[in-house]
């Protein structure tokens, strides 16, 4: 009976530290320091930032002479 009540403890532990984690939305910043620009592989970019999940962010910034960015993001929650 305790070795029971003992391994719920750990698997309710172990879902109180891990689901928290999974369930978090991320921003992604599509190309990296790269941003969109020509000859860029986004392919291999995808494959080393992905998976990506539900909420998860994907945008870039754009600078313009100003240098104000604009920010655009497009959220994976609707799809």
């Amino acid at each position: 009976m305790e070795a029971r009540v003992a391994a719920a403890v750990l698997v309710l532990l172990a879902l109180v530290l891990v689901v928290p984690e999974a369930c978090r939305a991320e921003r992604f910043i599509v190309g990296d320091a790269a941003r969109w620009t020509w000859g860029y592989n986004y392919t291999d970019w995808v494959i080393r930032k992905g998976p990506f999940f539900q909420d998860d962010s994907l945008g870039t910034q754009l600078y313009y002479s100003t240098r104000v960015p604009l920010i655009f993001r497009f959220s994976l929650g609707s799809l």
